[in-house]
């Protein structure tokens, strides 16, 4: 079996860059819009948001970040997908996300978050 990790790690950095770009700009965008972002087919949005938005998550509470994964956005909703899923003030938070020098902040990266074990 081949070894996707490499492929895991570009991804996951393709959606913080993406994140924080939106993030500056005070932005929210889709789980569609951002498989797109980063090149992937519409039909994995899902997917990145557990694959890569559940260790971004880890990382930005790890390290003392706002949520970033709060300005990820149900298209028909508007709201984070996570919503029902924490007891978190979304809209508060991502105030803080909008709010957070992101250009100042050590950028997501595996070497810098522990593995995570699988469920």
């Amino acid at each position: 079996m081949q070894d996707t990790q490499p492929d895991t790690e570009l991804r996951r950095r393709k959606v913080w860059q993406v994140l924080v770009a939106k993030a500056t700009n005070r932005q929210t965008i889709t789980y569609g819009d951002l498989a797109a972002a980063i090149g992937s087919p519409a039909r994995m949005a899902q997917a990145i948001g557990r694959a890569d938005l559940d260790p971004i998550s880890d990382y930005c509470r790890e390290h003392g970040l706002p949520p970033l994964w709060v300005i990820v956005v149900n298209q028909e909703t508007g709201r984070s997908g996570q919503d029902a899923a924490t007891d978190l003030d979304t809209d508060a938070e991502r105030e803080r996300v909008f709010n957070h020098p992101w250009f100042a902040a050590t950028p997501y990266s595996s070497d810098a978050h522990p593995q995570r074990r699988p469920l």
